[in-house]
């Protein structure tokens, strides 16, 4: 025993068979035979007595750490993951989680919750569902007294990328969209639904510019059309974009005393036909369409939205969709 110290060897071995008493005695003869300067029994001298409360605070710590390892369940070559289709233990893991909500332990745990700064006021919509209807109501109400026609206007704007759906190939031979489209060449639209005085007749209109951008005198050209279109007064309908509230529109429709103009709600498309004219024109008549160049694209739109002049059930699904209270 003289001279042994603490070899790795005996601690690895007392991990798996030795007991807490054995791996105490062992750690007490340990600290009585090592001294300070690593000599043996023989001629040492005694230990002093902080020397001594180091060793039985390591001893102690040894045994704890020990006992610790002995009760710690150790798998040994062995799948840890459940199998495919385990059946678990919901009632035991909800136990585990506390109902508590994250605001009320943030304090205990010292989080300091994320605070949103507050949005603009013009952020949102400013009302729900039926407050826009009921606004609309009235300009319907005037619609009627005054035997208006009803246009409701929307732009959007179409690329050369085709838009891909699911179709129809043979078996093993997957269909092919070849195309070279560039992103910067686009034809624009100026789109509207219109609605008879009488509610029997509904129509749609499309206009393209390709290349250009929708700005103040497309929307005045535009709506000059709908003039000579229908007689009588004209309500349009039409969201806040800037183009539609500039200077000359303004003034254009107050030359003409037939013209009335009525903006949707902020941030409503759902409350306008004509983007449900958009989305199905471009997911069902253009999809998986490639054309080579502007114009091809310009006479294949041309041809596919003028469809929609004998799809009148098609157009009034338009308008349904939009939950606006109108009788067709």
């Amino acid at each position: 025993m003289a001279g042994r110290r603490a070899a790795p060897g005996w601690r690895q071995h007392s991990r798996d068979r030795r007991t807490a008493g054995a791996v105490a005695a062992m750690v007490a003869v340990d600290a009585a035979d090592v001294s300070p300067a690593g000599k043996g029994r023989a001629g040492a001298e005694a230990p002093s007595r902080a020397e001594a409360e180091i060793a039985g605070t390591l001893s102690t710590a040894l045994v704890e750490a020990a006992v610790a390892r002995r009760r710690v369940e150790r798998v040994r070559h062995r799948v840890v993951d459940l199998p495919p289709r385990a059946g678990t233990d919901p009632a035991r893991l909800r136990c585990g989680v506390s109902c508590r909500s994250s605001a009320a332990l943030a304090p205990a745990v010292g989080f300091v919750l994320s605070e949103a700064a507050t949005s603009r006021p013009t952020a949102g919509r400013g009302g729900h569902r039926p407050l826009d209807l009921g606004r609309l109501g009235a300009h319907q109400k005037n619609a009627r007294r005054w035997q208006a026609t009803l246009v409701f206007l929307d732009e959007s704007g179409l690329l050369l990328t085709p838009l891909v759906r699911r179709t129809w190939g043979l078996r093993g031979q997957t269909p092919l969209l070849m195309t070279n489209a560039r992103r910067d060449r686009r034809v624009s639209a100026i789109g509207a639904i219109t609605i008879s005085p009488a509610r029997r007749r509904v129509r749609s209109y499309v206009r393209l510019h390709p290349n250009i951008s929708i700005k103040q005198p497309e929307i005045i050209s535009f709506l000059r059309e709908q003039m000579r279109h229908h007689r009588g007064r004209i309500i349009v309908i039409r969201d806040r974009l800037n183009v539609h509230r500039g200077r000359a529109v303004k003034a254009f429709v107050a030359k003409h005393a037939r013209l009335h103009l009525e903006e949707l709600p902020s941030y409503a498309p759902e409350l306008n036909p004509v983007e449900g004219m958009w989305g199905h024109g471009k997911g069902h008549k253009l999809a998986n369409d490639c054309p080579d160049s502007v114009d091809d694209l310009v006479g294949t739109a041309h041809d596919k939205f003028h469809e929609y002049q004998t799809e009148q059930d098609l157009l009034k699904g338009f308008i349904r969709q939009t939950k606006l209270p109108l009788r067709l």
